[in-house]
């Protein structure tokens, strides 16, 4: 942990900022915000760290980008199993190459970060989809192949949820669906994205929401929380 703080602290005197003590205000943040989230040390190895350290343009991306790195999982395309790196962070690619597995996958991130549930016997069905691709009628909405449904069990209580198509590209809707799933579970906490403007890559925690507008100033993201 030490030396993860030490390498954010040489990146902000690195990048010379005119205000520094404000470099120096978000580096304490970062402490107090991200690194005290994610306590997982050793998911990085240092000479990712330094090449994140002299690569990136910003203190914003640097730290986006580790957030991106510590959340993304494991995939394995050999087996089509992915494996979660992280219990405090979850990131992927809004635009899904395992479309058939698209809601499956986002589940089994969800199910990393949110240890308050436990979520079984997940299913897709996707008969709803057609082969054309229909302009939606809002022109802030993408074009839809038809719908597709994800079922599946959370703490043993039944859920379904029928979602519209966008091809290979996730519905944020599907976001929105779980925080009422977790909601009737009890939970105290929501799944809050944190990150999702840059490079088509979304970043969820599960934590309040005073915690995830904190975590969006310092990643310089100053779009309100959809949920």
């Amino acid at each position: 942990l030490e030396e993860q703080i030490r390498l954010l602290e040489n990146h902000s005197a690195a990048l010379q900022y005119q205000a520094h003590q404000q470099a120096v205000e978000k580096i304490q943040n970062t402490k107090n915000i991200l690194l005290d989230k994610l306590q997982e040390t050793n998911q990085l190895p240092p000479e990712m760290l330094q090449l994140y350290q002299t690569q990136q343009d910003s203190e914003e991306r640097f730290i986006t980008d580790l957030l991106i790195d510590w959340g993304s999982g494991d995939y394995n395309f050999d087996t089509g199993e992915w494996t979660a790196t992280s219990n405090q962070v979850y990131a992927f690619d809004a635009e899904i190459f395992d479309i058939e597995r698209m809601y499956t996958l986002f589940l089994q991130g969800v199910q990393a970060i949110v240890p308050d549930v436990r979520i079984t016997e997940v299913k897709e069905d996707l008969s709803g989809v057609t082969d054309d691709m229909e302009e939606a009628d809002n022109p802030y909405e993408p074009p839809s192949d038809g719908v597709r449904s994800v079922s599946f069990l959370c703490n043993g209580h039944p859920y379904d949820a029928e979602l519209k198509s966008y091809g290979d590209w996730f519905n944020m809707g599907m976001l929105e669906f779980m925080n009422q799933v977790l909601e009737k579970e009890g939970c105290e906490k929501q799944l809050h994205l944190v990150a999702g403007m840059m490079d088509q890559m979304v970043v969820l925690i599960y934590d309040t929401e005073e915690k995830a507008a904190r975590l969006r100033e310092l990643m310089g993201n100053d779009f309100p929380d959809m949920m």
